[in-house]
């Protein structure tokens, strides 16, 4: 009887301390509730990706939650739904303005650099023309710019074509390089003018006079050609008849004597290029020092040439 009450004593006692030291009290949870599990067969209406809608997280988070509590886990939720429609891709609505603004900030970037273009090149001009004389202002030299430009649509001045102090004179006289272009297009029709004054510039510097003559010169020398103009686009240098003879003379004796250069030269102009590029040297064309009349030794070689140029020409090169 003893043993049995001491036993019962030790079961209780032990309890009692396992109940203390093992088991603390339990405190109540401040944080929001979860929600409910939902019986097999209900469901929380998800969507067509097998995702919970808002609304009836919303919902369910509301009728389980207690009062209080149940209109801050309600705006949490509507703010999280708003979190996740503004993170959705743009419409075509906001790509086409996105798309309109960036258009319009390159345009305002080309822009600008065409502004800084024209005007480091009215700062060369002005700096190279200041010993011409006090007309060459940075307004003149600017309005002559712009109206260089306007002549010929697509011209862009370079110091490297020509010295900064001649592009200003030509600034300055724009109704004489309207004029020089007049007669160019005259006598070359469908030269493309702007290609051939980017390259050779200072044409606009001639007198109309010396223009008119070259271009009847380079006329009867290039009168065998299919297409004068296009060549003469593709070599602005050749609208110099002293050039033009060299390189003439020059192409007739790469080939000797075979075939008519002006056909060498218009099935491939860019040999003219390459020579140059290579340094290859032209036949020389003189100039006489009283009338300025210019000569080519070697022009029209067949006709001057001598008996026993002819006799080594055809025993030595097997040329007629």
């Amino acid at each position: 009887m003893m043993r049995r009450s001491l036993q019962g004593t030790g079961a209780s006692s032990l309890q009692r301390h396992h109940s203390r030291t093992l088991c603390p009290p339990v405190q109540p949870c401040s944080r929001q509730p979860r929600i409910p599990c939902q019986p097999a067969g209900t469901s929380l209406g998800a969507d067509s990706t097998g995702r919970a809608s808002s609304s009836n997280i919303r919902s369910a988070q509301t009728s389980s939650a207690p009062a209080g509590e149940a209109d801050g886990s309600s705006r949490a939720v509507t703010s999280s739904s708003q979190a996740l429609n503004s993170s959705t891709p743009p419409t075509s609505n906001s790509s086409s303005s996105s798309s309109g603004s960036s258009s319009s900030s390159s345009s305002k970037l080309t822009t600008d650099w065409e502004a800084r273009r024209k005007q480091r090149v009215v700062n060369d001009l002005v700096e190279a023309s200041k010993r011409l004389g006090p007309q060459f202002t940075r307004e003149a030299v600017a309005a002559g710019v712009a109206q260089l430009e306007a002549l010929l649509p697509g011209l862009q001045i370079d110091v490297e074509a020509m010295k900064a102090s001649e592009w200003a004179r030509l600034a300055l006289d724009t109704e004489g390089a309207a004029t020089r272009l007049v007669v160019l297009k005259l006598h070359y029709p469908r030269a493309d003018l702007t290609r051939i004054m980017q390259r050779t510039p200072h044409v606009l510097l001639q007198d109309v006079a010396v223009l008119e003559d070259n271009a009847k010169q380079v006329k009867k020398l290039l009168s065998t050609a299919r297409d004068a103009d296009a060549l003469v686009t593709v070599l602005p240098s050749l609208m110099e008849p002293r050039n033009l003879i060299s390189v003439l003379v020059t192409v007739q004796k790469w080939y000797f004597n075979k075939r008519d250069p002006v056909e060498v030269i218009e099935a491939d102009p860019e040999l003219i290029l390459r020579a140059q590029d290579c340094d290859i040297p032209f036949e020389p064309v003189y100039v006489e020092e009283g009338g300025g009349a210019w000569t080519a030794p070697s022009l029209a070689y067949h006709e001057r040439r001598t008996n026993w140029q002819a006799y080594i020409d055809q025993k030595c090169y097997g040329q007629e």
